[in-house]
């Protein structure tokens, strides 16, 4: 239990990268979830946003970007396209 809360440990250079690059994303999103407007295409008060991005964000070196960006747009046709394939066959309806 000691070395999990080792202090060299906890802020060494590259968990404060990884912690940073991990917690802007979120907040961010948290904040657009918390004060985005009721008009707009996003639900207020919604945890979908931030949790979404939570499970995307991967811990890698090199293309993480990418591959977070590649996962985004898995889970964005997966919702998206069922829907638009379903309005297309509403139309032949």
């Amino acid at each position: 239990l000691g070395s999990l809360f080792d202090p060299v440990g906890m802020f060494a250079k590259e968990q404060l990268r990884f912690t940073a690059m991990n917690e802007i994303p979120l907040l961010v999103t948290f904040a657009m979830a918390l004060y985005v407007p009721t008009t707009s295409v996003f639900i207020q008060y919604s945890s979908t946003m931030p949790s979404m991005l939570a499970v995307l964000v991967t811990y890698d070196y090199g293309a993480t970007f990418f591959k977070n960006l590649q996962r985004l747009m898995g889970v964005t046709f997966g919702n998206t396209l069922p829907l638009l394939l379903m309005s297309v066959i509403e139309l032949f309806d």
